[in-house]
């Protein structure tokens, strides 16, 4: 009796020992599936790191040729400031130059409208110089008839 009661444990046992084992063995299938998966994740993971890592890469490289392109424009637009500066102080120069021309051109006229009424005043003492020529003409024939009358005399 007591040799069947531990048959009868030794067989419960062992039945629950299967049924554990089979318990473990589902266990670690499920274990052995959920790593695979795991695996696939973290190969998944590293190639998208991959991929940001390559997409900051060219990230960067489009900034500092960015960067580059800024200085480069800065750098015309230096350039362009430093030819407006140039022309604005060619434009002053000419502007000053051309005040002077004008200046220059208003003394001319001064000086001749006072050449011209100098010419005029000497075309009128000209005309009295002519009429006072003909009146000592005049009187050098007065002066001619006067003498041959006295030397007629």
């Amino acid at each position: 009796a007591n040799e069947a009661a531990l048959q009868s444990t030794i067989d419960t046992l062992e039945a629950a020992v299967a049924r554990e084992g089979a318990k473990l063995s589902d266990a670690t299938a499920k274990l052995t599936e959920a790593a695979e998966k795991l695996s696939d994740a973290a190969l998944k993971f590293s190639l998208t790191d991959a991929k940001l890592c390559a997409a900051h890469a060219k990230l960067s490289s489009a900034a500092a040729a960015a960067t580059l392109e800024a200085a480069a424009l800065q750098n015309t637009i230096a350039s362009l400031e430093a030819v407006a500066a140039d022309a604005q102080s060619e434009t002053a120069s000419h502007a000053a130059g051309a005040l002077t021309l004008e200046k220059t051109i208003a003394a001319l006229e001064a000086s001749a409208a006072d050449a011209r009424s100098k010419i005029a005043s000497l075309e009128e003492a000209a005309a009295g110089a002519a009429f006072l020529e003909e009146k000592i003409a005049s009187l050098e024939e007065i002066v001619a008839e006067a003498q041959n009358k006295t030397a007629a005399r």
